[in-house]
């Protein structure tokens, strides 16, 4: 009923040259060629040179203002803002819980008398209840993208299944590279790589795990810096060059 009650709260939380000229002037009474001096040919390409750097200015200064009217159209609301903190803390219990794993569900402990198993077990039980809520609440502007995300996020936190805790983290991973861009979330990028080697063998947690746990924390750590309104407009981390 807990469990229950807290993904119907969720849901509630969850419903965009350089330029070469030539000038020469041709007398069509008398057919004879006549050019044009070239101190005016000078102040020509002075005026163009000019006129292209104004032009970009202009340019630049429209996308300012056009990515600066898409925060303003969007802003963020108290709910929006208890949506994005409640994201960004599930992600962060999801990278804790790796961390765990990547602790206690290897090798790395061996011979030091500590018992594993309590520790594995919270792992297994709450981790995809992290992972699901968290793709459950993270923000997504299309609106079939949102339906199956919360159906996957979802089926994560009632079924409690490791394959599709992982599945969920995937996804959120190719999230954020959508909405920050592949330059500033390559720990996203290096999670999709480590995390489905935790469902292919043993063999590679000594591997996967830590690789994944590390990814993912970085990931998570990194959404504290970010600004609120970045979680629900595709800025491609436009914020970090004011």
């Amino acid at each position: 009923m807990f469990l229950f009650s807290i993904v119907v709260i969720c849901l509630l939380l969850v419903l965009p040259l350089q330029y070469q000229y030539t000038i020469e002037a041709f007398s069509p009474s008398i057919g004879i060629q006549r050019s044009i001096p070239a101190n005016q040919i000078s102040k020509s390409s002075r005026y163009f040179s000019n006129l292209k750097d104004d032009v970009n200015k202009d340019i630049d200064d429209v996308d300012k203002e056009i990515y600066q009217e898409q925060l303003n159209n969007d802003d963020v609301t108290i709910l929006k803002r208890i949506r994005a903190i409640s994201y960004r803390s599930t992600l962060f219990i999801s990278a804790i819980l790796l961390i765990t794993l990547a602790l206690f569900d290897s090798s790395f402990l061996d011979g030091t008398g500590v018992d594993s198993s309590p520790f594995i077990s919270i792992v297994d039980t709450y981790l995809p209840f992290a992972t699901g809520l968290s793709l459950l609440l993270a923000p997504v502007s299309n609106r079939y993208t949102q339906v199956a995300a919360i159906s996957l996020g979802l089926a994560t936190c009632i079924t409690g299944s490791k394959v599709l805790s992982i599945i969920s983290l995937m996804c959120i991973c190719i999230r954020e590279i959508v909405y920050f861009g592949l330059a500033y979330k390559w720990e996203a990028f290096i999670s999709l790589i480590s995390l489905p080697l935790l469902l292919i063998s043993d063999d590679y947690d000594m591997i996967a795990a830590p690789m994944s746990a590390l990814a993912i924390s970085v990931l998570a750590v990194g959404k504290v810096f970010e600004p609120m309104e970045e979680d629900y407009v595709k800025t491609n981390s436009e914020f970090l060059a004011d």
